[in-house]
């Protein structure tokens, strides 16, 4: 059985040692009736051995040959990619470039990186180091991928349009990275001027733009919008935008250019913290559902005010994406009654192509009778492979209640990983 199931070949060499000697032994039937028969024992002795002797030698070869030259096939193997990983860490760090202070990156004097990451916060900017700083940034020819971190930066107007106008002439981006958390702008800033680097990027396939703990009125969203839609090609979009002061017209309004991007496959929204209720969630909601080739939804809505009618919408939009793969929905904190918590099972059982769902419910009204019965329906989604679910901290629901939602989970045919936190 060890040969059979460990080492096939030297079971293949077994059958051949077998097949000669019953082949032998027909042979001397043969030649019994001319032949002595003491001579043919002799020689059937000698035979056997020899080949006893040949099989065993052939093993031994195998085994010290064969078995040693495999493993140094695999050392090398590793050897290589090893090298391979070696020459990669190389050449990221001949083509990326990473500065934490604006006078560093002035006195840069290597212009061949095609990656930059530029971490300035709390920098000074005045007119001066704004043009030195986009003049410096312009001899990066073959640059493709840009992150640039201003957090709590006093951007005025006017060096906001100087930055903006200075990105605008790099064509070559592909991928986009901005990060504006607490900044503060005067009265007559668009940020916008500086969102102006957006008009020319007509190869940006990835876009992330964190505008966190900015106040955003309803015609700086415009701006912004307006200025995302230019980007045709996208295929990621990424726009974090908690504790920005956003109501139902702010969301109608953001969400209006998700159905501009012709190729978008991945979105992650984060609209935590803001003044959002259930017209705004059904807004949202229905602009995704026209998203034909979305196959990763990440949508952060914790801590604002639409509730249960709301959050059933808004699944029930998603749920029309029938390519959707990859869904992280966090609904923290808004009021979700254990009636509605089980009713929104239901909804998930639309998903055709779901694979992967991560929930998080923290700090709503959920009871053992709403828990249980979002298992029963849960276990009926046949795609599903990954299920990840946080419902801790305010919810009335006893242990016995979670061991009935465990027991119902496990029985999901596909699921091959599950984390539940309680």
């Amino acid at each position: 059985m060890y040969l059979i199931f460990k080492k096939p070949k030297y079971c293949f060499y077994l059958f051949q040692l077998l097949f000669l000697q019953s082949l032998f032994e027909q042979v001397l039937k043969l030649f019994k009736q001319r032949i002595q028969i003491n001579k043919i024992n002799q020689f059937s002795k000698f035979f056997s051995t020899f080949i006893v002797f040949c099989y065993l030698f052939k093993k031994l070869i195998c085994f010290l040959f064969f078995d040693n030259l495999s493993k140094l096939r695999i050392n090398l193997q590793r050897q290589t990619q090893v090298k391979r990983i070696y020459f990669k860490k190389l050449m990221s760090s001949q083509i990326n470039a990473k500065f934490t202070c604006l006078v560093d990156f002035l006195s840069q004097e290597k212009y061949d990186q095609s990656q930059i990451q530029l971490k300035l916060s709390n920098s000074l900017f005045d007119k001066n180091n704004s043009e030195q700083f986009i003049q410096e940034l312009k001899k990066y020819s073959q640059l493709t991928k840009l992150a640039l971190r201003l957090v709590l930066n006093q951007l005025s107007s006017d060096i906001g349009s100087i930055l903006g106008n200075g990105f605008s002439q790099m064509s070559n981006l592909q991928s986009l990275e901005l990060i504006l958390d607490q900044c503060e702008y005067d009265d007559n800033i668009n940020i916008i001027g500086l969102l102006n680097l957006l008009t020319s990027c007509i190869k940006l396939k990835y876009l992330n733009i964190q505008l966190n703990e900015n106040k955003l009125n309803n015609q700086r969203l415009q701006n912004i919008t307006q200025n995302i839609q230019k980007c045709k090609d996208l295929t990621d979009l990424s726009l974090n935008l908690s504790e920005c002061w956003i109501d139902d017209d702010g969301v109608q309004i953001l969400s209006g250019i998700i159905t501009e991007f012709q190729y978008l496959i991945n979105i992650n929204l984060n609209l935590s913290c803001n003044f959002i209720g259930a017209k705004g969630v059904i807004d949202l909601g229905k602009q995704l559902s026209q998203v034909v080739n979305l196959k990763k939804l990440q949508l952060s809505m914790n801590y604002n005010h639409f509730r249960n009618a709301g959050i059933a919408n808004l699944i029930e939009e998603i749920s029309q994406c029938r390519s959707l793969q990859y869904l992280d929905l966090q609904l923290e904190k808004n009021k979700l009654s254990s009636q509605y918590f089980s009713e929104l099972s239901i909804q998930f059982l639309k998903f055709v192509n779901l694979s992967t769902l991560k929930l998080s419910f923290i700090q709503n009204y959920i009871q053992d009778e709403g828990l249980i019965e979002f298992g029963r329906n849960l276990k009926r989604i046949k795609c599903l492979k990954r299920f990840i679910i946080n419902i801790e901290e305010n919810n009335q629901i006893s242990y016995e209640a979670i061991f009935l939602f465990y027991q119902r989970i496990i029985k999901i045919r596909m699921l091959v990983e599950h984390f539940i936190n309680f």
